[in-house]
Formats: C-alpha cells, sequence, structure tokens
C-alpha cells in the first residue's frame, strides 16, 4: 500500500483554494463592474448647457424636474406632450369620472346638494360662468365659460371639494371613505367649443344623458341634478347650504347661478329653443337604440337601491380619442384646428429654447403651467386672444 505524498495533498487544497479565491475575484469584478457602469451611466445623464448654478427664481433644467413638469401639464414623460391654450372668454366641455366607474355620485339628496354647493362656491370665485350641468351617478357634464382664464383652478378646487364632501359622506362608522373619489388613470375632459352650434350639441348632449345611458325614459324622471336650457334665460340661481363635512370657514350658503354665454347672450331665446329642440332629438334617438337593442329603463325603485360602492357591467372604453375642439360646422372646425395647431407649435418651441437654458423666451397667450409654477413670460401677442371664436 502506497502512501500518498503530502505534495499531492498540498497540491489539491492549493487548488480548491485557487478555484475558491478565483471565484471570489470574479464576483467583485463583476460587482464592480456594475458599479462603474452606475456611474457612468449618471456620468452620462442629460445636464443642461450653462452654468449649474441657477437662481431659486428658475426652474432647474433637470430631466426629473421636466417630466414631473410634463406630467402635471397633462403631457407625456417622455418629451413635450399635447397642451392645452387656458384663454378667458372661451367656451368648454367639462366632466370627470369616478375612481372604478363606482356610483359614488348618487343621487342621494345630502350628494346633490354638496355637489351643487362645490360648483356654485368654486365658479363665484373664479368667475366661471356655468351654462348646463348634469349630475349622473359616476360622473357629471359642465358646460360652462372661462372668463378670467382660471379654469385650472376651478376644476382642481371642485374637485378637491367634492372629493372632501364625497369621502365624508360615504364613509363608515364615522370613518370617511378610503382610497380616491376620481379615476387617477383619467384627466378632467375638457373639450373646447368654438362655435354656437358646439355649444347647443354639448348642451343637448348632457341634457339627454340619462336617456341615452338607458336609465330613464325621459331626462325630467331622472332623480339627480339636470339643469334645464330655461334656466339659462332666467339666470336661475340655486343657493344651497353649506355641507356638514366642510369648516366654518367656507360661507354658509353658495349660490349656483345658470346664465347664457356672454358671447351668446344676445340670442337668448332662439339659442334655448335650438338646444330644447336638439335635446329632444337625442332623447328619441336614445328611447330607439334602447328599444331595438331589446332592453327597458329602470324604474324608481331600481334606481334609488343603486350601492353608491358598484360600477356598472358593461366593459370599459379604453384607448378612445377626446377632441382638443369640436365645431357643427367642418369650415369652422377647420379654422380653429389651424389656430390650435400654430398655437401648440409656438408653444413647442418656446418650451424647446425655455429646456435649453433660455429663460427669456416668450410663451403664447394662453400658457398656463409653466406661466404660474415657472414665471416665464407670455405674449400678448392678440392673434391668440381670439382663439375659439368662429
Amino acid at each position: 500500500m502506497t502512501t500518498p505524498l503530502l505534495t499531492d495533498r498540498h497540491d489539491d487544497r492549493h487548488d480548491d483554494d485557487m478555484t475558491a479565491r478565483h471565484d471570489r475575484l470574479d464576483m467583485t469584478t463583476r460587482l464592480l463592474s456594475r458599479s462603474r457602469s452606475a456611474e457612468v451611466h449618471k456620468e452620462r445623464r442629460w445636464r443642461p448647457p450653462g452654468p449649474r448654478r441657477q437662481s431659486a427664481s428658475l426652474v432647474p433644467a433637470t430631466p426629473r424636474f421636466h417630466a414631473r413638469v410634463l406630467r402635471a401639464a397633462g403631457c407625456s414623460a417622455g418629451g413635450m406632450g399635447i397642451a392645452s391654450p387656458v384663454i378667458p372668454n372661451t367656451m368648454w366641455e367639462l366632466s370627470r369620472r369616478c375612481t372604478g366607474r363606482m356610483f359614488l355620485l348618487h343621487a342621494d339628496p345630502e350628494v346633490v346638494d354638496a355637489i351643487l354647493y362645490c360648483f356654485g362656491y368654486c365658479a363665484e370665485r373664479r368667475a366661471i360662468a356655468i351654462h348646463q350641468l348634469t349630475l349622473m351617478e359616476n360622473h357629471y357634464h359642465c358646460v360652462a365659460t372661462d372668463r378670467l382664464g382660471l379654469r385650472v383652478d376651478f376644476t382642481k378646487e371642485a374637485h378637491e371639494l367634492i372629493a372632501r364632501c364625497i369621502k365624508e359622506l360615504r364613509g363608515h362608522d364615522g370613518k370617511p371613505m378610503e382610497g380616491t373619489v376620481w379615476e387617477p388613470s383619467e384627466q378632467t375632459g375638457r373639450v373646447m367649443l368654438v362655435s354656437e352650434e358646439a355649444f347647443i350639441e354639448a348642451c343637448a348632449y348632457a341634457i339627454a344623458n340619462p336617456v341615452a345611458a338607458g336609465l330613464v325614459h325621459h331626462t325630467s324622471e331622472w332623480l339627480s341634478f339636470v339643469s334645464s336650457p330655461r334656466d339659462m334665460i332666467g339666470n336661475r340661481a340655486i343657493t344651497v347650504k353649506r355641507p356638514a363635512c366642510l369648516p366654518d370657514a367656507y360661507p354658509e350658503t353658495a349660490t349656483l347661478r345658470l346664465s347664457l354665454p356672454p358671447s351668446l347672450a344676445a340670442r337668448g331665446r332662439e339659442l334655448v329653443d335650438a338646444i330644447e329642440l336638439r335635446a329632444a332629438e337625442k332623447q328619441r334617438e336614445a328611447r330607439a337604440k334602447v328599444r331595438e337593442c331589446g332592453g327597458r329603463f329602470k324604474t324608481r325603485a331600481e334606481l334609488l337601491a343603486v350601492n353608491p360602492f358598484a360600477s356598472p357591467k358593461t366593459a370599459k372604453r379604453r384607448n378612445s380619442i377626446v377632441p382638443a375642439l369640436r365645431a357643427a360646422r367642418a369650415a369652422v372646425l377647420r379654422v380653429a384646428t389651424k389656430q390650435l395647431v400654430a398655437w401648440r407649435n409656438a408653444y413647442r418651441m418656446a418650451f424647446e429654447r425655455f429646456r435649453r437654458g433660455d429663460r427669456e423666451t416668450e410663451w403664447p397667450t394662453g400658457t398656463w403651467f409653466y406661466a404660474r409654477y415657472a414665471g416665464v413670460r407670455v405674449s400678448p401677442d392678440p392673434l391668440w386672444t381670439t382663439f375659439g371664436v368662429a
């Protein structure tokens, strides 16, 4: 029997030690390469031209900030997105849907009063003239005129107040409702109305919406709030008491005023008749469609028994295109579209110059976000002050 040499045993252990050492070295090399690649990635990150130190009054031109600014402005985070002008004396069709399409705006008296209070209070604060308002179970439709260019502030404050009231009213055991009220993946629907026909169509659509949804046979049977076109002629004022869920800092009462658009006030009676005629036509079309599909309208008991936390069984529409402008006549729509394209081109060029460090560039009239939060210069060019006028 031959005894193995010590050198053989030593060689085996040496080989094992060297293998383990090489493994450790390989692991360290990989870790170092990862950290170095991360450092190189940081060094290659985009930086604005010019000195890195900027005045506190200027916006830091960093990718992270621009992405946040773009998201807040309704643009894609990858680059310059689609912007909308905010110009005084412009008619808008506004809407907003509840989260998960839940029926959080169900026609409970305290809920309806709270929503009317919030709209009346915010409209008076921001000089918004409301013409048509329809409250559905999970969304609303509002046709209004932005008289001072404060539409964004109006919708922001109104949505915050309504959400605050809904959370308290839909709470349980003295605790407010958890989660969000408005759909976080959708922005406020906003369509600029650039003609009289577009205004008539928007009002008629809002009036006939309960029938088009297959809920009631006629709009007058809807349990929630739907304003009448004749309310605009008489400048109807609806005074609502402050909801108990709001603090005493808010006024005890708020008045929701319905009026004609300032640009169309001279044709008040004819305008109202046209809206009523178009709304009646839309309701007839909706009733015919329900009968054709073999459906039926809900009874009053069924409407009252709706669970506020339920959602419709119908499939949600995805990737639907929301127009930026609305006009009944093609000629008016072409003119308004060209003007909108020109405004967005001017906005894009100003944005690119601003992103490259030019803080003195002029932005087109109607720029809201960068004018409010970055203090950019806005051009007084009258070309944009008449935007949307047919």
